[in-house]
């Protein structure tokens, strides 16, 4: 893992640092692992800096009265040199990669200090080696200084590059898409926007959570054939929780066989790509990647959500969208809405919002929930465009508690904005507020044009 964390900076201009907190690790120089990542160190230009854990250690734990009886004499000397060994491979890897560890200390903070100090500023070098084998063994380098009042770190040498690459496993991630995958930082080369949407309960404890992201295809590749324009997209969509579990990932490839006027629209609209997860209770961090396999374009987005107890009283996301789809069945019912990535919506179309109250409590006598509903849309300044005082939400034949509304844009000025919806369960008497910002642009996009059989939908 610590291998993948340093490789996904190579991309990144200029000196890194990574910063590895543990109890440490044993030297193994015949270890794969720890070779693996001295290289990936030395590619990436990143430096390892390890911070022990276990902080300021004056005797080994079995000397400790809880550890049970006393060590012999015999059995002291080994028992310190065991206690450092365990930890000398972590700090090794420090000092080959141009790093420095923080050992045998409780003052962790000062260590950090001295860590992005050092930093702070460096020297970036580099000349032109006199053996260029393509051998993949290890060079030594050392670099001097003439001051004596100054210390010199730095890598103490390279791995000389391979004829060829590796070759990828049977069910290993292609190494540019797994450094994409593990990098810290967003890379923009496919444009994207991406957002989340946690709606009702699936399998208990667990809620339906939509990943909604569009990916901007006027840079693609296309290649032309027949009058059609042809490219694939590699996607990948995970979801990781920060405390703990295991992360959940989906995987697909997108063929594009495109006429003309399917890519301007999707050029306007930007191309849609959609998965949903099934996600327990916790905080999350969603990640979308996507690589243009015409051109090899790699475009990274991620994105913070918390996926609430499905038991309690909670809004769901309010689905934000100027693009909607006719009633299936034909009758005049309420319209579908599109969810969305993008959060700027033209002035004067017309804005659908739609969202679920849920948890609520049920009537004793009637079964049902009973819960009242409302919105206020604010601009920037505080100023107040339209103010929708509560209703109660009808419950479906199942009991849920949805709501569709909508209301046009006209007149209001371009500028940022912010929807502001609350819910009041009648029978306990709690009370819910959830704020969504938007945008209004006075340039239409081609998408955000509602069918005409779409009639806006009254608060219900």
């Amino acid at each position: 893992m610590l291998q993948r964390v340093v490789d996904s900076l190579a991309a990144a201009k200029g000196r890194k640092s990574v910063i590895l907190i543990s109890d440490g690790f044993i030297h193994d120089a015949s270890l794969e692992e720890l070779k693996g990542t001295v290289r990936a160190s030395l590619r990436a230009n990143a430096a390892v800096y390890y911070v022990d854990s276990a902080g300021l250690t004056a005797l080994p734990s079995l000397f400790g009265a809880e550890s049970g009886p006393t060590l012999v004499d015999r059995d002291v000397g080994g028992s310190i040199l065991g206690q450092k060994l365990t930890s000398e491979g972590s700090h090794t890897l420090a000092y080959d990669t141009g790093g420095f560890a923080v050992r045998n200390t409780n003052d962790l903070s000062a260590g950090l200090g001295r860590i992005a100090q050092e930093s702070q500023t460096y020297y970036l070098l580099g000349y032109n080696p006199s053996d260029a084998r393509r051998d993949g063994r290890f060079r030594k380098i050392e670099v001097r200084s003439n001051r004596k009042d100054v210390t010199v770190r730095a890598r103490k040498g390279y791995y000389a590059p391979t004829e060829g690459g590796r070759a990828v496993k049977p069910g290993e991630l292609d190494p540019e898409l797994q450094r994409a995958l593990d990098a810290p930082y967003d890379l923009g080369q496919v444009p994207l926007r991406f957002t989340a949407y946690v709606q009702d309960e699936a399998a208990a404890g667990r809620s339906r959570t939509l990943l909604v992201a569009e990916a901007d295809i006027r840079s693609f590749a296309f290649h032309e054939q027949a009058g059609r324009f042809e490219d694939a997209l590699e996607v990948i969509l995970v979801a990781a929780p920060r405390d703990s579990g295991e992360s959940v990932r989906h995987d697909q490839e997108m063929n594009l066989n495109l006429q003309r006027a399917t890519r301007d629209s999707l050029a306007a609209s930007w191309l849609p790509i959609t998965h949903e997860f099934e996600l327990p209770a916790g905080v999350f961090q969603a990640k979308i990647v996507v690589r243009e396999k015409n051109a090899g374009r790699i475009g990274t987005l991620s994105y913070d959500l918390t996926v609430p107890d499905p038991a309690q009283f909670h809004l769901s996301s309010v689905v934000l969208t100027d693009t909607v789809q006719a009633a299936p069945d034909g009758k005049g019912g309420a319209p579908r809405v599109t969810p969305l990535a993008r959060r700027s919506f033209a002035d004067g179309s017309m804005l659908y919002f739609h969202y679920s109250v849920l948890g609520a409590a049920k009537d004793p006598t009637t079964g049902l929930p009973h819960v009242a509903s409302g919105y206020v849309i604010r601009g920037a300044d505080g100023k107040t465009f339209q103010n929708v005082a509560p209703s109660v939400i009808k419950p479906t034949a199942q009991g849920k508690l949805n709501r569709l509304s909508g209301t046009p844009l006209g007149g209001y000025p371009p500028g940022s904005y912010e929807l502001i919806v609350s819910a009041k369960d009648e029978i306990t008497g709690k009370e819910l507020e959830l704020r969504e910002p938007f945008t209004v642009v006075d340039l239409p996009a081609a998408a955000a044009v509602a069918p005409a059989a779409a009639p806006a939908p009254a608060a219900r």
